[in-house]
């Protein structure tokens, strides 16, 4: 008998960095998200203390929307890995990964540059949305608007 060895997703993944267009590192991660490698881990005017977080955020609001693009332009690599997430919040990793396989089928969770361009494409679209905010009335530069956006975007039913 050959004993085979599966691997969970957080196996397959979890040393894997994700990437996005240096534009929106630029202009929304910077902008609401702390940077732990910079000194800035106590600037309370930034509503998220980790770079994925935004990141997550951002994601999850293009699956909500079936927002997508593909990256293009200049890139902004390793940024954080899958790991990050799943030991920052083990269901948001779990979530991610759900909407994948919503969008692809239980087959995607062998395929993990599949898993990883997904969310990155969806994650590019949900910046899409985020920075035109941000550059259309600076919401999210304060943790009441930041705030609001979220209670919304719960509420919304589609």
């Amino acid at each position: 008998n050959r004993e085979v060895k599966m691997n969970t997703v957080y196996e397959l993944l979890g040393n894997d960095s994700l990437n996005m267009e240096l534009t929106h590192f630029d202009k929304v991660i910077s902008k609401i998200s702390q940077s732990q490698g910079s000194g800035e881990r106590d600037d309370n005017s930034k509503f998220f203390s980790n770079n994925w977080m935004p990141f997550v955020m951002a994601a999850l609001y293009g699956f909500r929307h079936g927002i997508s693009r593909p990256l293009s332009g200049e890139r902004k690599t390793d940024v954080f890995k899958f790991l990050q997430i799943y030991r920052g919040s083990e269901q948001l990793f779990k979530l991610l990964i759900l909407n994948v396989v919503n969008i692809h089928g239980y087959q995607v969770l062998d395929d993990r540059q599949k898993i990883r361009k997904t969310i990155e494409e969806y994650a590019n679209g949900g910046f899409d949305y985020l920075s035109e905010q941000i550059n259309s009335n600076e919401k999210f530069l304060y943790v009441t608007d930041f705030l609001e956006f979220i209670n919304e975007f719960q509420r919304l039913d589609n």
